[in-house]
């Protein structure tokens, strides 16, 4: 993207959103602040790019490293987004910010399943699997013992709405998550150094900067539109969250696809998936465990997830590769999921 385009877009982002605050128009400083989002998550991943070609980071390595570049905006948005409802002492808006982390992870599976049946088919490379396979087994069995880990809770007769995600597991999936990084990091190093792009520090840290400033632009336009729609439903305003801070990833993964880089654009999806359950749940949630006990729709949608997880992982540990009918079955379990959550009053 060229320097004049992306100061254009900013400038364009910031004076929508800054009209958006004066006349009281949510949805236009939604959307404002989904641009800026987008555009100073580009620059982070230019900057990424660019530290990896000075360091000698290759193939898949990078690509790990980019892609949680690129799912930091929906952290940023759900954490401002929950840190914002607890000072006010907002229960439900935290909730919000919560569900929403588990419907981006279910909309990345509708958005995979799409990818799959629109390239029908899709394989994946022995490198992206050497490293999504182990990440994908642990997310597996992390998410479901948090579901059991509930369900055990109720059964043994804990009062309603005192069950906790127990602190120690959330801490585990975070170190399986630098863990993951860590080796994906190591197994890359020793690749040949190129020259990288000038002002890449610069753009890494205006990018980061800017996702974190755009992230409570965006958790304060969340918050007016749900106010001023008058969406009661909590399924409902989760639903809406979470979509809208997963649809630039999911529009990127959808026009790959169709320009014939459907195996790029699964390997992102599914770093992307494992990322929002290993790394962001737990961060989120940490915050906000004393005001959100896991309910029993949360517990259904981890239990949903790890389901999706595990047909996902079976069919490309057997078979190096998603067929059209694996595909439209994990669009089926996600659109589910999704339906469910959206059920929750």
């Amino acid at each position: 993207m060229k320097t004049g385009v992306v100061v254009a877009l900013i400038v364009v982002g910031a004076l929508l959103l800054v009209a958006a605050r004066a006349s009281g128009q949510s949805l236009l400083g939604m959307g404002a602040a989904l641009l800026l989002v987008a555009v100073f998550g580009e620059l982070a991943v230019y900057g990424v790019e660019g530290l990896s070609a000075r360091v000698g980071l290759s193939g898949y390595a990078s690509s790990v490293v980019v892609n949680t570049i690129a799912v930091l905006p929906e952290l940023f948005s759900a954490l401002a987004l929950g840190l914002r409802a607890l000072g006010a002492g907002n229960q439900w808006l935290a909730e919000i910010a919560l569900l929403s982390v588990l419907v981006s992870a279910s909309f990345n599976f509708v958005v995979l399943g799409l990818v799959g049946l629109i390239a029908r088919g899709v394989g994946v490379a022995e490198e992206t699997l050497h490293l999504e396979l182990p990440l994908m087994r642990v997310t597996v069995a992390s998410v479901a013992l948090l579901s059991a880990y509930a369900v055990i809770e109720a059964g043994l007769g804990s009062i309603h709405g005192s069950i906790r995600a127990p602190v120690a597991l959330l801490v585990a999936q975070l170190v399986f998550w630098a863990y993951y990084v860590a080796m994906a990091v190591k197994g890359g190093l020793g690749g040949e150094k190129h020259e990288a792009p000038r002002g890449w520090l610069v753009l890494l840290v205006t990018g980061m900067l800017g996702m974190v400033f755009s992230a409570e632009a965006l958790a304060g336009s969340i918050e007016e539109m749900i106010h001023s729609l008058h969406i009661e439903h909590l399924g409902e305003a989760a639903l809406a969250v979470g979509v809208a801070s997963s649809a630039p990833e999911a529009v990127l993964a959808l026009l790959a696809t169709r320009r014939g880089r459907a195996q790029e654009a699964t390997g992102g999806l599914l770093a992307a998936s494992s990322t929002s359950l290993l790394l962001i749940y737990p961060l989120v949630y940490m915050p906000l465990a004393k005001a959100l006990p896991m309910d029993a729709f949360t517990t259904y949608t981890l239990a949903m997830l790890a389901a999706i997880l595990w047909v996902t992982k079976r069919s490309l540990a057997h078979e190096n590769m998603l067929d059209a009918g694996e595909a439209l079955y994990i669009l089926v379990l996600a659109s589910t999921a999704m339906a469910t959550l959206a059920a929750v009053k």
